[in-house]
């Protein structure tokens, strides 16, 4: 787990889960520091051990990309984090979970990551038709061209158990 514990908000000190790799190196990097207590800085100078200048990151963020070959105007503490928040929406993760990773305050401003990452909520609207319906169907299968899934199941204009539109209308 990662805990931020300062924050420009309450909603910000939070604690957030960490993957698999990104656990892994860590854990290769904490050999290499002497800071190592509870109250020390997990990234810092290496022999002083205070918080890293944000100028210094900056440079050395905008030296990286450089190299790299990447062109254009960065913003390496926003930038990172705005893409870190938008691949994490592209996962499927849900809206509350993306919200509080991030630690916002708000739905609306989580809202930018998801229409960003193009989420669609595809496996929250399957998860809903098996709840209400008890199975499951595929939707990749049994449509037209048009993306239109049909099922042996539902009524059509032509089933005569299918009400007509005016008597729809008039109830």
């Amino acid at each position: 787990m990662l805990r931020v514990a300062e924050s420009k908000s309450e909603e910000g000190k939070r604690s957030i889960a960490l993957s698999p790799a990104l656990v892994d190196a860590l854990a290769c990097h904490y050999p290499r520091t002497a800071f190592r207590g509870d109250d020390e800085l997990v990234f810092c100078h290496p022999k002083r051990g205070f918080r890293i200048d944000g100028v210094w990151y900056a440079g050395e963020v905008r030296a990286a990309l450089a190299s790299a070959g990447v062109e254009g105007y960065v913003r390496p503490f926003h930038d990172a984090r705005h893409g870190a928040l938008t691949n994490m929406a592209a996962t499927s993760a849900s809206p509350t979970a993306l919200m509080a990773t991030a630690g916002h305050g708000s739905m609306a401003t989580t809202k930018q990551y998801l229409h960003l990452a193009g989420v669609v909520f595809r496996g929250e609207a399957e998860a809903l038709e098996q709840r209400l319906l008890g199975t499951a169907r595929d939707s990749r299968s049994n449509g037209d061209q048009m993306g239109r899934t049909f099922y042996p199941s539902e009524p059509t204009s032509d089933d005569p158990a299918e009400p007509e539109a005016s008597e729809q209308a008039g109830s």
